[in-house]
């Protein structure tokens, strides 16, 4: 190569024909000066990409590449996990939700690799779950975990990037963070990680109930994000989403509480999520429109915006009895076309729950089809941050999403797994095992489900459901 040779590399996530949807804002670039003669050079600076383009520059003869390659960094993992079935649409998105969350364990569970390469803690509540039934890699998980109260010395709320030079709190990405540690001690029946975690569980949540208002509401000045949709979630005020996962979080402190052997302080969490779920139906439900307000904002307004995030959030925290229950029920099937609608994978992770709750888990099927085969459409290898929409029509794109590989939209992963092929823990550990299949219109799926400590739990069945019959082959290690 001749001296003083340029070689630009820049990468980026989208292409397709001529469009490419370029990275702006992301130091995705390197510049490369040339020595004489023949050479090698490895960037030591992480960047992440699908396509490289190469630019040479001020060449005075012609230039000759050996080889460029990718020295690929993330976590090591066996891929146990499997899915297979008849539908060749959802076995295309169950690999690219694996191959997704594969890219974004590093030494923590990662957003994306391309932009903010970090660690934020509400997303990887979704991320281990879905890791769960994929990899099995529960040593990652609960160093995730143990690194959030390190936040500590930057605010007793926790913060929502660890560890992180930018102080910002996420709210509800705490909740997560509790609601996890529940769900980790689940997944691995491990009482030593209950009992020591809970110390800093109580800290946080005692921090979080002093900002309990006088109406015994959660009123805070934070950045109180769920979805990106235009939901009404203003920075103060009472936000309903986020006042329903904190009596989820306070629910879920209270078993833990149990489990670390700290009776009386399960009582008193108890008794804080209960007095916040009766404020909520008290001063959050509108009787005109039969559904939970997003809102009520610092100056005491109420919010006119409802939406399917904050109807999600409710049922899913069982903040609703009764008729109101029944009501949001017939929302998750129907949304109102008034309602602002479910605007990003990561929300919509919460809604397959709901609907997996009451059972329908052909709507959930559905809607994977609808909005992730939309990204199989346009040739995705991994998962987009948000769904695909366009500005302008379907043959030029202008895509509203941003990064094209992002773990908190990896969700099929997990409830093809645990509700199609139909493998759930039914005790601590994995010592019992629930198999229950649900074919909706599928003709067979056969898959492998990792268990935390060793092993793999492998079910193949095959339905005929005019017959209402069903072929099932189960087989699990030995004791």
């Amino acid at each position: 190569m001749w001296e003083g040779t340029i070689v630009d590399f820049y990468g980026y996530e989208y292409m397709r024909d001529e469009y490419i949807q370029h990275t702006y804002g992301l130091d995705n670039t390197l510049r490369y000066v040339a020595k004489k003669g023949r050479q090698t050079y490895k960037s030591p600076v992480r960047r992440g990409f699908r396509y490289l383009m190469l630019t040479v520059r001020n060449a005075r003869y012609p230039v000759h590449f050996y080889s460029v390659r990718l020295v690929q960094n993330i976590y090591p993992v066996a891929e146990i996990g499997r899915f297979h079935c008849s539908d060749a649409l959802l076995n295309d998105i169950w690999q690219i939700s694996r191959d997704t969350t594969k890219l974004c364990m590093e030494d923590t569970f990662v957003d994306c690799p391309a932009y903010e390469q970090a660690f934020w803690v509400g997303d990887s509540r979704n991320e281990a779950l879905i890791g769960n039934y994929l990899f099995s890699a529960p040593a990652l998980t609960e160093r995730c975990l143990r690194l959030v109260p390190g936040s500590r010395n930057q605010t007793p709320l926790y913060a929502d990037q660890v560890p992180s030079g930018w102080n910002s709190v996420i709210p509800n990405w705490t909740f997560f963070w509790v609601i996890a540690c529940k769900e980790h001690y689940e997944q691995t029946g491990q009482t030593k990680f209950a009992k020591e975690m809970w110390p800093s569980i109580r800290y946080t949540l005692n921090h979080y109930v002093q900002h309990i208002d006088d109406n015994g509401l959660f009123n805070i000045q934070a950045w109180n994000l769920l979805d990106w949709a235009p939901i009404d979630q203003p920075n103060g005020g009472v936000v309903t989403h986020q006042n329903a996962f904190l009596v989820k979080a306070l629910n879920s402190a209270a078993e833990l509480a149990q489990i670390a052997g700290h009776a009386e302080e399960a009582d008193s969490f108890k008794h804080w999520a209960d007095r916040l779920k009766t404020a909520m139906n008290k001063h959050l439900w509108s009787e005109d429109k039969e559904a939970y307000l997003d809102c009520i904002h610092a100056d005491g307004r109420r919010s006119g915006i409802f939406s399917m995030q904050t109807q999600v959030a409710a049922f899913l925290c069982d903040i609703a009895d009764g008729p109101r229950k029944e009501t949001l029920e017939r929302y998750l099937l129907n949304p109102p076309g008034s309602f602002v609608q479910i605007g990003s994978p990561f929300m919509s992770f919460f809604y397959y729950e709901a609907l997996a709750r009451i059972g329908k888990l052909t709507h959930m099927l559905d809607d994977i089809r609808r909005n992730y085969g939309q990204m199989i459409e346009y040739e995705a290898t991994t998962c987009w941050e948000m769904y695909p929409r366009f500005k302008e029509n379907r043959t030029n794109p202008n895509f509203l999403t941003r990064s094209h590989c992002h773990a908190w939209s990896a969700a099929p992963a997990y409830f093809l797994g645990a509700y199609i092929l139909g493998v759930r823990p039914q005790a601590p550990g994995w010592e019992k095992v629930l198999v229950e299949p649900n074919p909706c219109g599928l003709s067979w799926a056969r898959g492998s489900v990792p268990l935390p400590e060793a092993g793999r739990v492998d079910v193949s069945w095959r339905a005929d459901e005019e017959r209402r019959q069903m072929e099932i082959e189960v087989r699990v290690p030995q004791g």
